[in-house]
């Protein structure tokens, strides 16, 4: 026996969104993941430490990724 289950969203008791089905039926799971690069060159000389720098974010699905400073700063323990 089989059933159809027809919502948008999955829900905490809390109301926060866990899960989201789009229009196209893919399953958006609520994931923190980010995607930065360099969009232009920069200079590394020889012999030395350089701090490549990743200015440009393709998504960032939690905002913790701070592309003014190169980092990834978490906003969820664990």
């Amino acid at each position: 026996m089989s059933s159809i289950l027809k919502v948008d969203t999955i829900q905490n008791t809390g109301g926060t969104t866990g899960l989201t089905i789009d229009s196209n039926g893919f399953v958006l799971p609520k994931a923190v993941a980010f995607s930065a690069y360099m969009s232009g060159t920069q200079s590394i000389s020889a012999s030395t430490w350089t701090k490549v720098t990743f200015n440009t974010e393709e998504y960032d699905t939690a905002s913790q990724y701070d592309h003014s400073n190169s980092k990834f700063q978490p906003t969820i323990a664990g």
